[in-house]
């Protein structure tokens, strides 16, 4: 599979208030627990990163549901989203990672392209679940404000970045997808 030519390809809408909901209920503890993707790369430094469905040797196949995934009843909130990406993709296929990514107000994400034969095979599709008009999300030279609810693929083998300028955190759904 190769990426798509363009920078953003918005997937389809989703209904993001129960999934909000679960987020609102999450502490400092719950955010804080899971530190490897910071620690592993100096990009994502401003970020916390609470793993529903990822390994860290990211493998293409036979994905690992994280201990956050049941606590927070992903099955039930992820369904209605998977099934709109498969819809969108190929009718089928499955998630290898999803991740809730928060992004404190006032942090970037510096300029950088994902590598990797996983991330370069797979469709990441962000939905963000918690934003503000301020968080830009640029890819090459187009750059974007994803409104909560949207479900946006991008093209991560083009440089990309984000920016909260917002004095609110800012929460996204990221999933790698694999149409099958």
């Amino acid at each position: 599979m190769s990426k798509f030519d363009g920078n953003f390809r918005l997937v389809g809408n989703c209904d993001i208030a129960p999934m909000r909901s679960k987020v609102a209920g999450l502490v400092d503890s719950d955010w804080n627990r899971e530190s490897w993707r910071q620690e592993r790369f100096e990009i994502h430094r401003y970020t916390q990163t609470i793993e529903l469905i990822f390994d860290q040797d990211f493998r293409h196949e036979n994905p690992t549901r994280r201990e956050s995934y049941e606590t927070l009843g992903c099955a039930s909130l992820l369904a209605p989203i998977e099934k709109t990406i498969a819809a969108y993709f190929t009718g089928s296929g499955y998630p290898v990672r999803a991740l809730l990514v928060n992004l404190k107000s006032g942090g970037r994400i510096r300029p950088h392209v994902d590598a990797g034969f996983s991330l370069m095979n797979s469709c990441r599709v962000h939905v963000p679940v918690v934003s503000n008009d301020r968080v830009k999300f640029k890819i090459g030279d187009e750059s974007r404000v994803m409104k909560e609810g949207e479900m946006w693929e991008i093209n991560n083998a083009r440089t990309h970045s984000v920016e909260n300028q917002g004095e609110t955190d800012r929460v996204h759904l990221i999933i790698d997808w694999i149409p099958t």
